[in-house]
């Protein structure tokens, strides 16, 4: 199921969505990790955002001017609602959902075209629920082919 292949919550790289973050720091955080993608939540674990690289090139494009050396989370939080991703997308489902569905997911084409970048695992697969876990495609494949 979606609960037994997510990463929980508690041991992925996620950050407040309010947190005084340097983008540049941020930036060099997730290099360091690995990550191309942070999720940002609230105090709740409910998800406010996901910051990613395509978040900043749309804030530049938008605001050429910027100096991104200055830059705070709080100054581009509004690119980052999943809502605003113009070449990725965000999943929620359900922590019961079974692998095959799981996979079918992110083989799909949804939102116009993209692929999911991460799929989030609530209780019942609803965005204003806790996040319970993450899965990316590594996570379902090393699931499936008994990797860790």
């Amino acid at each position: 199921t979606a609960k037994d292949i997510a990463k929980p919550i508690e041991s992925a790289y996620t950050i407040k969505s309010y947190a005084p973050m340097n983008v540049t720091d941020l930036i060099r955080k997730m290099r360091e990790k690995g990550f191309s993608q942070v999720p940002l939540l609230d105090d709740n674990m409910i998800l406010k955002g996901v910051f990613s690289p395509n978040v900043l090139f749309e804030y530049i494009s938008n605001n050429p001017n910027a100096e991104v050396s200055k830059l705070m989370l709080k100054d581009i939080k509004d690119y980052c609602a999943i809502s605003r991703h113009f070449s990725e997308t965000y999943l929620f489902i359900s922590e019961r959902l079974d692998e095959e569905n799981i996979d079918e997911l992110f083989m799909s084409n949804v939102n116009g075209n993209k692929k999911p970048a991460m799929i989030f695992v609530t209780k019942n697969g609803q965005q204003n629920e806790k996040i319970e876990g993450i899965i990316v495609l590594k996570d379902l494949l090393n699931s499936s082919f008994g990797l860790e």
